[in-house]
């Protein structure tokens, strides 16, 4: 990936699979790689830094089944005083435009909490 639609040569590439209005000012993006292939594993609490075609880049953290292992889900908040990243999702970004994913990275000092239910995990950050 490079170039002229702004991915990072260091990403990996992924396309916008999905992408729904959740609620007012919150979009989710599911990511898959654009030839079906597995995308690098992730644990809860992971962040990562999509970079955006414009080539603009910005850190969510991944959420949804962190066993499927050919999608990422990311929630996007509309920032409306922000630098304009999540406005460019909101408005912009659409299902089947390619982005550059880094390797999910843990976050220092984040636990996973399991729930009775074997399937739900819940991440926070320790003060």
């Amino acid at each position: 990936m490079s170039g002229t639609n702004g991915l990072s040569a260091s990403g990996v590439p992924a396309q916008v699979a999905e992408k729904f209005l959740v609620a007012e000012g919150l979009v989710t993006l599911t990511l898959t790689d654009p030839d079906g292939a597995r995308l690098p594993d992730w644990n809860p609490g992971s962040d990562f830094d999509p970079v955006l075609p414009d080539g603009t880049t910005r850190q969510y953290s991944l959420c949804g089944d962190r066993w499927d292992a050919y999608s990422y889900r990311v929630g996007v908040l509309r920032e409306p005083a922000g630098r304009g990243r999540s406005a460019y999702v909101h408005d912009e970004l659409t299902v089947g435009a390619l982005v550059g994913i880094t390797r999910a990275a843990q976050r220092a000092g984040c636990r996973a909490l399991r729930l009775r239910h074997p399937s739900r995990t819940v991440a926070g950050a320790a003060a």
